[in-house]
């Protein structure tokens, strides 16, 4: 009984504590301020494992066709190019700006699954800036953009220009 009423104390004690750091207003909420080592381990090791937790429940295609690799580079172009950049399209200058700064997904691709991406174009990624794109889009058309984010690590400039022709122009970019 005596450790039971210890534990709770200890437990009020700490719910205490982290109510009073979050009205102290002491954490710094600029997106200029880094976070701290811990801050950027705890949020990516909780995104990552979140969404693979819920990604192992997609259907998969087996296979993508180079019609919706097209289709999603079109998409991709319009929607996503403004904060990710493309083969030979920067990220617009205020999107460098964001806090986690969105990844380049030619980089960023390779480590994550279809079922992954699909889920994550799906539902988007609290407090990061990335929308949940199934308010807009069939999952036809997500599936479409996970075959083209697939196909980023390979893409050149001219074959991102073929697939989603003007993309360039169409985020604001001129080339």
């Amino acid at each position: 009984m005596k450790y039971l009423v210890g534990a709770l104390g200890a437990v009020t004690v700490l719910a205490l504590a982290a109510v009073a750091f979050i009205y102290s207003g002491i954490f710094n909420v600029s997106a200029k301020e880094p976070e701290a080592s811990i801050t950027t381990w705890a949020l990516r090791t909780t995104m990552e494992q979140g969404v693979q937790r819920r990604a192992s429940q997609a259907s998969v295609p087996t296979q993508f066709s180079a019609v919706q690799v097209r289709a999603g580079a079109r998409a991709f172009g319009h929607e996503c190019a403004i904060c990710h950049g493309a083969p030979g399209v920067p990220r617009e200058a205020w999107a460098k700006s964001m806090n986690p700064m969105p990844p380049d997904l030619a980089k960023a691709a390779p480590r994550w699954s279809p079922a992954e991406l699909h889920w994550i174009i799906r539902n988007g990624v609290k407090m990061s800036g990335m929308p949940a794109m199934s308010d807009h889009h069939s999952d036809e058309e997500l599936w479409s953009i996970v075959a083209f984010v697939k196909a980023l690590p390979q893409m050149t400039p001219a074959t991102f220009q073929a697939l989603a022709p003007n993309q360039s122009d169409a985020a604001g970019h001129d080339h």
